[in-house]
């Protein structure tokens, strides 16, 4: 899950109704009244993020298994393989060997990690 993916959905969780991109000064006065009239506005820049990372999570949700995804989800978050193995209460050799069967099956589908 990218930064911005993860930034925009925590913001949406915690009541957030708009994603704007600060840039525009347009953007910002049309998400000020569309917030007012308590309508979602999504810049565009923020929905193709939306977008993009929501077909990618459909794809991991096919590829991997529910062990592999939680391998995935703590190494996409920075954590190593001694910290990984500590939080799933495995071997540092079994995440080793997960971390390699993921690469293996994202490379497969042309998806980086």
């Amino acid at each position: 899950m990218s930064f911005i993916f993860f930034v925009i959905a925590q913001s949406f969780k915690s009541g957030a109704v708009n994603f704007i991109n600060k840039s525009s000064l347009v953007d910002i006065l049309r998400a000020i009244r569309e917030a007012h009239m308590n309508q979602i506005y999504i810049h565009p820049d923020g929905s193709e993020i939306l977008r993009k990372e929501y077909l990618k999570e459909i794809s991991l949700s096919k590829i991997l298994t529910p062990s592999e995804r939680q391998v995935y989800d703590l190494k996409s978050r920075g954590l190593n393989k001694t910290q990984i193995a500590g939080q799933l209460h495995k071997s540092i050799s079994t995440i080793k060997k997960q971390i390699r069967f993921v690469k293996d099956k994202l490379k497969e589908q042309g998806i980086n990690f």
